[in-house]
């Protein structure tokens, strides 16, 4: 549990902070955009609309690709730092100090580093993911 005496649960941790960073990439007319606003800011603080319908589905699966890029980069770079004996506190301290740092560093590094990492939905995904940008053409 995380949260406090308020009781929070990882998972209800985990969904605020989404709503709070993760931007909706929402596809279609401009005139149903408008009108759906007071919904979007429901589910979340940042949403962007990307033209066309289906264009919001292009958008996040892009980001998805960055991101699962970003995510492999990072384990196989861990993986050979740690095998070559190099402090992981010291990677840590480079990585979010340096043009390397993102978000998803700086957010998961920690939960890396202390072995506490799971294979979340951002990893059971990103094959799906990956196979959808390629078939979108």
């Amino acid at each position: 549990m995380v949260g406090g005496d308020r009781g929070t649960s990882r998972a209800e941790t985990a969904s605020f902070r989404l709503r709070a960073i993760s931007p909706l990439m929402i596809g279609g007319d401009p005139g149903v955009f408008e009108s759906g606003k007071p919904y979007f800011e429901c589910v979340g603080k940042q949403f962007r609309r990307c033209d066309g319908p289906g264009l919001g589905l292009h958008a996040k699966l892009t980001n998805n690709l960055i991101l699962s890029n970003i995510m492999q980069a990072f384990t196989e770079g861990r993986f050979l730092n740690t095998k070559a004996g190099v402090d992981p506190d010291l990677v840590l301290g480079i990585l979010d100090n340096s043009a390397a740092r993102t978000g998803w560093i700086t957010f998961k590094i920690l939960f890396v580093f202390s072995n506490k990492a799971s294979t979340s939905s951002s990893c059971m995904w990103m094959h799906g993911d990956t196979c959808l940008a390629l078939d979108s053409g």
